[in-house]
């Protein structure tokens, strides 16, 4: 997008005025500032129609289950914006809707958490950059931090009003950290 990409210069161009970087650098910056830019837009999206939707509650709660496993394990990135928009939609309005369809019920969370931390054993972190940004020892780290995420979010589903709106991003997201072409 155009007006991001404009955006991001001029902040980068600001922000060089107060503290002179080289070419490279601003470069960096300018994408990290896109990058920033594009999330917020996607996630003030999907929270403004979760207010429309009156699931306000449900979506942030969503969100954050999601963003904080991503944070640490990865997974799969589309290739345009428009793409991630989309599957961002699509794994807000499983975790919307799912509590409409099916129930989660306690001796199923068991389970579940199980397949998770088998997930993140067998794929995280994933992604099209993990292989040249992070070495061995980053990448336990953030496998063992999102062992304890996942934790942390399966205690949190504990709470009956938030199972569905916690499991199934959590189990969305670990479903995206297998790299179908790799098992061909």
């Amino acid at each position: 997008m155009k007006i991001l990409e404009s955006t991001a210069s001029k902040i980068t161009i600001w922000s060089h005025q107060r503290n002179p970087i080289n070419k490279e650098e601003q470069v960096v910056i300018q994408y990290g500032i896109e990058v920033i830019l594009e999330n917020v837009i996607k996630y003030l999206a999907l929270l403004l129609l979760g207010i429309l939707l009156h699931k306000t509650g449900e979506t942030i709660i969503i969100l954050i289950s999601f963003a904080l496993l991503r944070s640490q394990a990865g997974g799969y990135h589309a290739e345009t914006n428009l793409g991630c928009m989309l599957w961002m939609v699509g794994m807000w309005a499983s975790g919307i809707f799912a509590r409409q369809l099916i129930s989660i019920s306690l001796p199923v969370l068991v389970p579940l958490w199980g397949i998770a931390v088998l997930g993140i054993y067998l794929f995280a972190p994933s992604g099209k950059r993990v292989q040249l940004v992070f070495d061995e020892n980053m990448k336990r780290k953030k496998r063992w931090y999102s062992y304890c995420i996942t934790s942390f979010l399966f205690i949190a589903a504990l709470q009956p009003h938030w199972r569905c709106s916690i499991v199934i991003p959590v189990m969305i997201e670990v479903l995206s950290l297998v790299n179908l072409k790799s098992l061909a």
